[in-house]
């Protein structure tokens, strides 16, 4: 197994891809990990570089 190293990812981070791609990782993380999802708006893709906020979440419920 290959270790990813603190570097490795400020390398990643500072990437084009890593900017369209990386709305989408924590899209997937939030619909993984959250109920009550009533919306949900991270841009990726060819949409991953417009302007305006990283992403709009929106869920009933009570904060951990």
């Amino acid at each position: 197994m290959k270790w990813i190293k603190a570097l490795n990812l400020q390398q990643w981070a500072d990437s084009i891809p890593a900017k369209v791609i990386f709305p989408a990782l924590i899209a997937d993380l939030i619909r993984a990990t959250a109920n009550s999802i009533t919306e949900i708006r991270f841009p990726n893709g060819d949409k991953g570089q417009v302007r305006g906020y990283d992403g709009v979440l929106k869920a009933e419920g009570v904060a951990p």
